[in-house]
């Protein structure tokens, strides 16, 4: 519901009834079209986003998925570590480019900022 929602804030007011129209179905049709509306350009950050999330053992911290981020798995077998490439705001770098499928919550327990999945259905 909160992706289609979230798709729905974005247009114009009068192409609204348009969209109602236009929106799936289904909830697998609608993470299809959020998947799809990410920029191409923003998409292997959301997929590695995506894949720390999903394979954590634990919620993680904001701060741990931009020191993820910073690694270069493009470079052969061995892990580079560049510091140039970790996001400064790794919180609005993360949720501009998935916003709707992840969420930040802290933690009261210890004041921490953790990036989930915004509902267990888009793990699934």
């Amino acid at each position: 519901m909160f992706c289609q929602l979230d798709f729905l804030r974005r247009c114009l007011p009068g192409r609204i009834r348009q969209a109602l129209d236009e929106l799936p179905e289904s909830l697998d049709g609608t993470y299809e079209r959020v998947l799809q509306d990410i920029d191409k350009a923003k998409w292997k950050f959301a997929h590695r986003i995506f894949q720390c999330v999903a394979v954590a053992s634990r919620p993680l911290r904001v701060e741990e998925v931009a020191e993820f981020l910073a690694f270069d798995f493009d470079e052969g077998s061995t892990l580079t570590y560049r510091a140039d490439v970790r996001p400064e705001d790794p919180l609005g770098a993360g949720l501009s480019t998935c916003s709707s499928l992840l969420s930040v919550v802290t933690v009261k327990t210890w004041g921490w900022e953790v990036l989930q999945f915004s509902h267990f259905s888009v793990k699934e």
